[in-house]
């Protein structure tokens, strides 16, 4: 008599299914197998049927009764094996929580989340939660997160927590998917959301206020100063989920010029890079380190032709002579081109960084303008 192959039952089914074939091999019936071990028929049906399990008893009897065959243990083998990946497949939703919680842990600033997030004893309530806060499904998709170029870009002049940078990405994108727009994101209606915001940062008054309330009424929702973690330098975030796009800023350079310019730089990545696309992310960490990131240099671009209404400003900057004495010709130039003069002070500053024309331009020209009122 040949011994089972075992191997076959590679998905561990009951084993009454190998109990079976052995009868038959051997010519018994399910009646006498169970005049030979004393039992009752119908129990030795239920095993063969998968509705009653080999025991150490009955493995121990089956040893006796089919020499030749499987030996206690390797009956108790197959019991346990099928009894291991039934439960394996009962719990499946926990031991992937776990494993997903497992990850969180070494990636995420969990008491962030658990704070921001409100988090509840229901640990597979708190993995969906995160789950369908940045649109995955499974667990290859999360680790993906983590090493996704668009959301982690590294700086070798600012220090960046990338646990935090990825724990801050789902706590906005939670409060982003809180708040609902009835109004379609359009396209061809971001010249006239420019011009608006221009008027907004023109005007310097209940800016923030304002221009949510632009960036909303044109389809986009907008975040303001969710407060960032430790070592985290995000100046702007921009990704789109959902039916509408969402644009974040926050206090890093709590300054006028920084403020429009980033909104501007994120209005840019949503219309060149990611209308209706949810599988990128851009944030704006530090500009001065992306230059050579092409999508960073077309969103720059973007913005300062915004900001600008597509003068040069180079050109524009190029007229002043003396940095020193700059306040006036910044006066005139935001005058004459109807634009914030702390955004044109700002943008010099740049300037004048780019072409090393002289150290600390932005507190230079800060100060002589607040000289002149």
């Amino acid at each position: 008599m040949n011994k089972p192959n075992i191997q076959q039952h590679r998905l561990f089914p009951h084993p009454g299914t190998v109990l079976k074939g052995e009868l038959e091999e051997n010519g018994l019936s399910q009646r006498e197998l169970a005049t030979a071990l004393g039992k009752s028929a119908p129990m030795i049906n239920g095993i063969i049927s998968g509705s009653k399990d080999i025991t150490v008893e009955i493995a121990i009897l089956l040893e006796a009764a089919l020499p030749g065959s499987l030996k206690a243990s390797e009956w108790l083998r197959l019991q346990n094996k099928h009894d291991l990946e039934l439960k394996r497949k009962e719990i499946k939703s926990r031991t992937t929580a776990i494993d997903i919680w497992n990850i969180l842990r070494s990636h995420a600033n969990l008491n962030a989340l658990k704070k921001r997030l409100v988090f509840s004893s229901d640990l597979e309530q708190n993995i969906a939660t995160v789950m369908e806060t940045l649109g995955i499904s499974d667990i290859n998709q999360l680790e993906s997160q983590f090493h996704s170029s668009g959301c982690f870009k590294k700086s070798e002049k600012v220090q960046t927590d990338q646990a935090n940078l990825f724990t801050w990405v789902v706590i906005v994108k939670h409060a982003s998917n809180k708040i609902t727009l009835n109004t379609e994101f359009l396209p061809n209606r971001i010249p006239e959301l420019i011009d608006k915001l221009n008027d907004v940062f023109y005007s310097n008054v209940s800016v923030i206020e304002k221009t949510e309330q632009l960036l909303n009424t044109y389809g986009i929702k907008y975040i303001y100063n969710e407060k960032r973690l430790d070592k985290v330098p995000v100046d702007g975030f921009s990704f789109w989920k959902g039916d509408n796009p969402t644009i974040v800023t926050t206090q890093r350079m709590n300054r006028i010029d920084n403020f429009a310019f980033t909104i501007m730089h994120e209005l840019g990545h949503i219309v060149l890079h990611l209308e209706h696309d949810s599988k990128h992310n851009f944030i704006d960490v530090d500009k001065s380190i992306m230059v050579n990131d092409e999508k960073e240099h077309q969103a720059n671009e973007f913005a300062t032709k915004a900001l600008w209404n597509g003068i040069s400003p180079e050109e524009a900057f190029s007229e002043i002579e003396n940095p020193y004495g700059a306040a006036y010709d910044l006066r005139y130039i935001a005058r004459n081109n109807r634009m914030n003069v702390g955004i044109v002070t700002g943008q010099y500053h740049h300037f004048c960084q780019e072409r090393n024309i002289v150290k600390n331009s932005y507190a230079i020209c800060r100060d002589l303008i607040a000289k002149i009122g």
